[in-house]
């Protein structure tokens, strides 16, 4: 029996009220330089982040902090390391080992610093599965996170 106006107009109504689920821009970095760009991007793109870093040892040749994320919007930033290709899929699997993504500041600089300006309560930066080691500077050296 198909589905009477009635039901037809609720449906719709609710499609008007119900938000959908945002969708997350999901980057897959391999160096410093394409990390960096990633932090950059996210910080302005108005939506969720996930920033998945393939094995390897992150560094910038130059500034006081190696990686940078600056932002005033109300969206949740995930930055993960260990992502391996899985088949045709860049950035398809995680392994559970930290130590295979490194951040280094190679005792030059600090390694991150993450800040977000937003007093909404949807900001969220989230760091998992990484190193950071190398860092040095004036009042930290490795990560630094500021919600707020």
């Amino acid at each position: 029996m198909p589905p009477s106006f009635r039901t037809l107009a609720l449906l719709a109504a609710l499609a008007l009220v119900v938000p959908l689920p945002a969708t997350a821009a999901i980057f897959c970095v391999s160096d410093g330089a394409s990390l960096q760009n990633a932090l950059t991007q996210a910080a302005t793109n108005g939506q969720d982040d996930d920033i998945r870093l393939r094995p390897g040892t992150y560094t910038m040749g130059s500034g006081a902090t190696a990686f940078t994320y600056a932002s005033s919007e109300a969206f949740r930033l995930v930055i993960s390391g260990g992502w391996q290709t899985v088949g045709v899929i860049p950035c398809g699997l995680a392994l559970a080992d930290p130590s295979l993504s490194v951040l280094d500041g190679v005792n030059q600089r600090r390694v991150m610093d993450l800040s977000s300006s937003s007093t909404n309560f949807n900001a969220m930066l989230e760091v998992r599965n990484l190193t950071i080691r190398g860092g040095s500077g004036t009042g930290f050296g490795g990560l630094r996170v500021s919600v707020g």
